[in-house]
């Protein structure tokens, strides 16, 4: 399996480090300036080389098709290709709102 060796809470304080105008500029919410990575639904994409076909481990929240579709546009594979799982590990205690703004 392929996937990336940053994990959430480091990726959360690099972007708290930018501080809210450097969020902002990067059109970031500031949402890693006031709360902690794990409250906030999250997941893994990993590459199945054997198969090469795409993981994503995440949040029930995420797993709607919408939001696959984002995940799947940003990270440059099709949606319908990729296999969607649960993960125990990624259980956020926020709630997304039911839409999202997507500029697709």
């Amino acid at each position: 399996m392929l996937t990336i060796e940053t994990g959430h809470s480091d990726h959360w304080a690099a972007l708290a480090r930018c501080g809210g105008s450097g969020l902002r500029s990067a059109g970031i919410p500031s949402a890693p300036l006031w709360s902690e990575y794990d409250e906030w639904p999250r997941g893994r994409v990993l590459f199945d080389r054997p198969s090469a076909h795409f993981i994503i481990r995440a949040d029930r929240q995420l797993h709607r098709p919408d939001r696959v579709a984002r995940i799947a546009r940003y990270f440059g594979f099709e949606a319908a290709s990729a296999a969607i799982l649960p993960d125990e590990h990624y259980c956020s205690t926020r709630r997304l709102p039911t839409a999202i703004d997507d500029p697709a």
